[in-house]
């Protein structure tokens, strides 16, 4: 399983004082979200419909399962700045079955 950080998105929210108004401070904040790509290769056991995705905090788990997909990439829109994440994934069968975790993978998100 290979492992990508993708950094997008900074978000800047500007609150501007209406004109005319009495003398007020302006507020900015700066937003940056982060995210995490995931890909793996597709599992060669029969009848896979799909694949599951999971993630903890610290290494070895408990991991918590945050999406299941069809395909061979998931992307991680809720990572927070400054957090260590561990991800595994597992594959689904048509009747429900699910394999072993995948090996784990780290992703460590940067302070903006």
């Amino acid at each position: 399983m290979n492992l990508r950080f993708i950094v997008v998105c900074l978000l800047v929210l500007l609150a501007l004082t209406p004109v005319g108004a009495d003398q007020k401070s302006v507020t900015l904040t700066i937003q940056v979200n982060h995210t995490v790509g995931l890909s793996w290769t597709a599992s060669t056991s029969t009848g896979v419909v799909g694949y599951r995705v999971y993630r903890a905090g610290v290494t070895g788990g408990p991991y918590s399962q945050i999406a299941t997909q069809s395909g061979l990439t998931y992307t991680d829109t809720l990572a927070i700045a400054g957090q260590t994440y561990f991800y595994v994934v597992t594959d689904v069968d048509t009747n429900n079955n699910e394999s072993p975790f995948s090996n784990e993978v780290q992703a460590v998100i940067p302070t903006p």
